[in-house]
């Protein structure tokens, strides 16, 4: 039995020496954790029009018809009813302005503002992850008549 632990011990020595097995420092991987690539986007929306875009939204109440939304905001990128898929009950009216777009396809990193309505289509939830502008107003978090303006700054300093 020792003898072939002696063996197994030669053989890992060898190995050792001979650089088996081994990196090289060139090689190995670096412990520091590499910075994530800027996303390039394929589209984006006009500073100026970006800017406006978020004045505007500021104005805008919790309880606001979807009507006078588009008359302030204008016209969004999409406007969409959203239902479970077992049953066709209504759960929420879903607008959305792309700020940012990766691509056509959906794409986790698009900067959105997102604008929930409820069945009579008064606004209900707000939320962006736009750089410089992230807002996040829960339904039932205010009440009807609260200015966005005054619960985020949406506006850039």
């Amino acid at each position: 039995m020792t003898t072939h632990l002696l063996g197994r011990l030669f053989l890992l020595f060898s190995a050792v020496l001979l650089g088996w097995g081994t990196v090289s420092a060139a090689e190995q991987p670096s412990r520091m954790e590499t910075p994530k690539p800027r996303i390039q986007f394929g589209w984006v929306m006009d500073a100026a029009k970006q800017d406006q875009l978020f004045a505007k939204l500021a104005l805008l109440k919790l309880g606001d018809t979807r009507d006078l939304m588009i008359d302030t905001l204008g016209k969004p990128t999409t406007d969409r009813v959203l239902t479970p898929k077992a049953k066709r009950t209504f759960l929420v009216r879903r607008v959305n302005y792309y700020v940012k777009r990766v691509n056509a396809n959906a794409n986790t990193n698009d900067q959105i503002v997102t604008l929930d309505f409820d069945q009579v289509d008064t606004l209900i939830e707000v939320k962006s992850n736009v750089d410089g502008h992230m807002i996040s107003i829960k339904r039932g978090s205010y009440p009807p008549g609260t200015v966005i303006g005054t619960l985020v700054n949406v506006v850039p300093k």
